[in-house]
């Protein structure tokens, strides 16, 4: 369910406005979000909890200073014609 300008995260039962209420580092490039939706009061009130994973997937720039030992990226399609065809070591 799309809303809004894309930030933030909406409910997939309702589609009340979730409130993000804790965020654990998983690693460098994923995290997992705990949401409560909004959505508590009224003639059909939800209250849902629920998880979501935000992950890096790839790089759009890539960094100006790679740092060793992190973890490697894929370059985006756009990233590619720009900079060539590589991956590169980004600080995440």
């Amino acid at each position: 369910m799309s809303k809004g300008n894309g930030n933030g995260m909406y409910c997939p039962n309702c589609g009340g406005r979730a409130y993000l209420r804790r965020t654990k580092q998983m690693s460098d490039c994923t995290r997992e979000r705990l949401y409560v939706c909004g959505n508590i009061e009224g003639d059909k009130p939800c209250g849902m909890s629920f998880v979501a994973v935000e992950e890096v997937q790839r790089m759009v720039v890539p960094p100006a200073i790679k740092t060793p030992g992190k973890v490697t990226l894929p370059m985006s399609h756009c990233a590619q014609r720009l900079y060539g065809n590589r991956t590169a070591t980004a600080s995440a």
